[in-house]
């Protein structure tokens, strides 16, 4: 059986999470957070963008 990506992965896989972590512990954007991590919270929004 051959093994597809999706279009979601494919565009996911353009942002390099080590950056974008970097990111968000150099703009302390994980403070305050309850619930969903930043990582989480971008591709929740992404993938609405997307739908």
């Amino acid at each position: 059986m051959k093994a597809s990506c999706s279009m979601f992965s494919q565009i996911l896989k353009l942002i390099p999470r080590n950056d974008f972590q970097s990111i968000v512990k150099a703009t302390g954007a994980e403070h305050r957070s309850k619930g969903l991590s930043s990582w989480s919270q971008f591709v929740a929004m992404l993938f609405c963008q997307l739908g």
